[in-house]
């Protein structure tokens, strides 16, 4: 049985899930890439040494040798990024196409009345393919909720996500010792959707309430200036470091040492990797629950934070910052035993694999990753 994966670039985000494929296919995986991965994400520590990757196919290498794969594979996973025109042949033919996509409309629940384009494609690319032998793994908690207004995918869709590495700290999960200094990490691009300057006023809420505290923020983009002026103007250079890009490599370890990871991106961010990281790691995860990832990875107050607002956002740090041991402890716990249990690369794997092999005998599990939705 051959799978073909076709997406614009390889990542740190797709290897894990791609190196497990390749394992449990016994060679018969290719992960093929459509485009060159662009400057900004090589920049942002993302570029990798392509030649150790048996499984990685680049398509403009040799595309009528690429196209032929895609056109006999016994199953292809396309993701939202690749053109309709490469898998046409595979759906007028009944031969099993996999889709994956983040939510369509980020903006607003009615975003395709005002884009004539996305209107389009949700009608051509996937209310048609609702009677045809096409299915979707929905990278995000609203994408069914998007795809059902237009009738798309019928009964055929289901959890799914990206899987970054998984680092196994045992059953009891990492060991984070809290100090009297509690530190909060943010990662990410600094751009609208990201919302940087929340950390800034997090920063400043904290210190009129007399926290002890320090902030982390990690990554580049065009709003870093910009951030960085606020936090002088405001005198909060003493509580904030920023740190430029980290390679991918390297991240574990500020996740290990951090007590609080605050995710501010909004509806616009499709799922939010790091919020898998940060909870593998045993981070106490504080997140915009319209962020892609957060209503399926964190259980309010049981295993990390849902806030509508940053006024919401800001209260239930402070609430972590009086928790006792004990309760710190057990939520860091819970956020790793979410990942281990129901998210890792492996499972992500194993569990496509029993569907692919049988799409109608396929028995939905009960929770985590290809849970039918």
């Amino acid at each position: 049985m051959k799978v073909v994966f076709l997406s614009n670039y390889l990542t740190h985000h797709q290897i894990p899930f791609s190196d497990e494929m390749y394992s449990i296919m016994d060679g018969e995986y290719r992960f093929v890439q459509m485009e060159e991965m662009t400057s900004e994400r090589k920049g942002m520590g993302w570029g990798i040494d392509e030649s150790r990757f048996g499984y990685l196919v680049k398509y403009q290498d040799d595309p009528e040798f690429a196209q032929s794969m895609i056109d006999s594979a016994d199953a292809v996973i396309v993701s939202g990024s690749v053109s309709y025109r490469y898998t046409q042949t595979r759906v007028n033919t009944g031969r099993l196409l996999i889709k994956y996509d983040e939510r369509p409309f980020k903006r607003s629940d009615f975003e395709f009345l005002l884009r004539p384009r996305l209107f389009r494609t949700m009608l051509i690319c996937h209310r048609a393919c609702r009677h045809k032998n096409v299915y979707m793994l929905c990278a995000g908690a609203y994408v069914a909720e998007d795809m059902k207004r237009f009738g798309a995918y019928p009964g055929k869709m289901f959890m799914w996500g990206y899987f970054p590495a998984f680092f196994d700290y045992g059953e009891d999960g990492p060991e984070k010792e809290r100090r009297s200094v509690t530190q909060i990490l943010w990662c990410g691009r600094y751009i609208a959707l990201k919302r940087p300057m929340m950390v800034v006023e997090l920063a400043e809420h904290l210190k009129e309430q007399g926290a002890d505290f320090c902030i982390t923020m990690i990554g580049t983009g065009e709003l870093k200036q910009a951030v960085e002026r606020e936090i002088k103007e405001r005198k909060l250079s003493g509580y904030i470091r920023m740190v430029d890009s980290v390679p991918y490599s390297e991240m574990k370890n500020y996740y290990l040492d951090a007590d609080i990871f605050f995710m501010t991106s909004d509806r616009n961010e499709g799922w939010g990797a790091v919020l898998n990281e940060a909870m593998n790691n045993g981070c106490i995860c504080v997140a915009d629950r319209m962020a892609g990832a957060a209503p399926w990875l964190i259980r309010d107050e049981e295993n990390g934070f849902l806030y509508d607002d940053p006024q919401e956002a800001y209260k239930k740090i402070d609430r972590i910052l009086e928790m006792d041991e004990y309760t710190v402890r057990r939520i860091q716990k819970n956020a790793y035993d979410t990942i281990r249990d129901g998210w890792t690369p492996r499972l992500a794997a194993e569990r496509l694999k029993s569907f692919i092999e049988d799409p109608a005998g396929f028995v939905s599990p009960s929770g985590g990753v290809m849970r039918k939705v």
